[in-house]
């Protein structure tokens, strides 16, 4: 079970992040790409109870071996100083979503 988000991006990379929202027909301009941000599950073993960092690691291992062209791993970056926030800035990121590194993964339903 992973968890990400799935946008819409034209030929020059640009993403769309409203573009599925509007539910109208997508472009063949437009290709898919899914930005996974965690694993939760794998082959019915829970991860949730594995930090952060140990999942991170482990969706990194299984993604580099599956090159898998539209499905991209989103990487940790480090907040420290605020280098995250001006990366994001420069990308023009949606937002960040920020989590403790040693943190197992819960839900606040």
């Amino acid at each position: 079970m992973l968890d990400g988000e799935i946008v819409l991006a034209d030929q020059h990379g640009k993403e769309h992040f409203q573009g599925l929202q509007a539910g109208e027909p997508i472009a063949k301009a437009l290709q898919l790409r899914y930005y996974i941000f965690d694993i939760l599950e794998l082959d019915e073993i829970n991860l949730r109870t594995y930090t952060l960092i140990e999942r991170k690691e482990l969706l990194e291992l299984l993604l580099r071996r599956a090159k898998l062209k539209h499905i991209f791993h989103v990487k940790p970056v480090d907040l420290t100083n605020g280098g995250g926030i001006e990366e994001a800035a420069a990308h023009q990121w949606e937002g960040i979503i920020a989590k403790r590194a040693d943190s197992q993964w819960s839900c606040y339903l």
